[in-house]
């Protein structure tokens, strides 16, 4: 309780409401005993409250937001930036793994170091053979959803 206490009053001097604390305690506790997932998950939680993007006391009415007016076209040319996060994606670290390295380094463990969570488990991994190449890995693998990639080699 303490850590979703100090977090609001340092993201969003003290206005997170009573709600979205719960939650957020919540969540902190479920991620125990690792605490630093836990305050991870506090953090991105509050980040992504109401609270944080305003900077005036929030008020929830309950009430569903009525559909906005559209405005008219103008015709002329339009440009944006969109910003998209993903939660997890592909990054290259989740798309090409470490294998079977036989070598001096269990590269496979090294990735399960570094990735903790978010680690592909070496049983879902399609196997891509490098064997014919001066990798340090023998064995590569794609994510179980690349089939495409994996056919490439």
């Amino acid at each position: 309780e303490a850590v979703v206490s100090k977090l609001s009053t340092l993201l969003t001097s003290g206005r997170l409401s009573d709600s979205n604390k719960d939650i957020i305690k919540n969540a902190y506790k479920e991620m125990l005993p690792d605490s630093d997932a836990a305050l991870r998950m506090a953090q991105q939680l509050i980040l992504t409250s109401p609270e944080f993007h305003s900077t005036n006391t929030v008020k929830m009415s309950g009430e569903s937001r009525g559909e906005p007016e559209l405005p008219q076209p103008s015709g002329s040319p339009y440009k944006a930036i969109v910003y998209v996060m993903f939660g997890g994606g592909c990054d290259s670290y989740n798309m090409l793994v470490p294998h079977t390295c036989t070598g001096n380094k269990d590269m496979y463990a090294e990735y399960l170091q570094v990735r903790e969570e978010i680690a592909l488990p070496k049983s879902s991994l399609l196997e891509i053979n490098a064997m014919s190449s001066s990798q340090i890995c023998e064995t590569f693998g794609v994510h179980p959803k690349l089939q495409a990639v994996q056919g490439m080699y």
